[in-house]
């Protein structure tokens, strides 16, 4: 279970993807020299010992045993073009990001002015009460109220 924990660590999904794949050809390939030839029973480690296996059953072992992989992924090795390509898409999704960060900025000071102006036509003694922050918990049988009655409505009655 401590080896799962490192799991986020790896590094990029697609090379979680790509460990997780090896593995399982290492394993089929196993699975196809031991159907070959059967050889005496192999001593019991804590792979092979159903009763220390983790509990997650094959999945759970198949990723223990990629994460404890001694040999390291090989790495990704990219042209110069293809960092070009990258970089460019990288730099385009910033900067689609970040209009799109304005924007929601934009509609969120517009709201707050316009709260501003609201609170400021209400007459004096209001604009006091307005202006306190509401620290009140909703109820928590509050009725929500939609276009369409919930799907066990004709069943239930």
């Amino acid at each position: 279970m401590n080896a799962l924990r490192g799991f986020a660590r790896v590094g990029t999904t697609t090379r979680a993807c790509d460990m997780f794949m090896r593995a399982k050809a290492k394993d089929q390939q196993k699975g196809q020299k031991t159907a070959q030839k059967k050889t005496t029973k192999k001593p019991k480690t804590p792979y092979n010992d159903p009763s220390k296996r983790n509990a997650g059953g094959k999945q759970m072992d198949l990723f223990a045993k990629i994460l404890n992989d001694d040999g390291q992924p090989k790495k990704y090795i990219r042209s110069e073009e293809q960092m070009k390509i990258d970089a460019e898409i990288a730099k385009n999704y910033t900067r689609m990001r970040y209009k799109e960060h304005i924007e929601l900025q934009k509609r969120m000071t517009l709201k707050i002015k316009w709260r501003d102006a609201a609170t400021e036509a209400l007459p004096e003694e209001l604009q006091e009460e307005a202006r306190a922050l509401d620290l009140e918990p909703f109820p928590s049988n509050r009725r929500v109220y939609t276009d369409y009655p919930p799907r066990c409505y004709q069943r239930c009655s």
